[in-house]
């Protein structure tokens, strides 16, 4: 499959803590790692299910930085139990 994306990804586990609203409705605040990273977006795994367009706040590293950011779900696949989230960074 050809690349669609104009940036490079960084492929890495960085610790980070979501929260927001789930497609149910439901406040959350979940743990998880990013995979991987670029200039304008992120890739991780949720339990949540979310809807495309839904903000997110998104902790970075909490334990060592806490680098706070606004992120937007720009696509989610299933994966078993967990979703796989596409985010753009704002």
């Amino acid at each position: 499959m050809k690349e669609r994306r104009s940036e490079s990804r960084i492929h890495l586990e960085l610790p980070v803590v979501v929260q927001g609203k789930s497609s149910a409705g439901n406040t959350f605040i979940e743990k998880t790692t990013i995979e991987n990273l670029s200039g304008r977006g992120a890739f991780f795994s949720l339990v949540s299910q979310l809807w495309e367009a839904t903000t997110l706040q998104m902790h970075i590293d909490p334990e060592k930085s806490d680098l706070v950011t606004r992120v937007r779900v720009v696509r989610h696949q299933n994966k078993g139990v967990n979703i796989s989230v596409g985010v753009c960074i704002n």
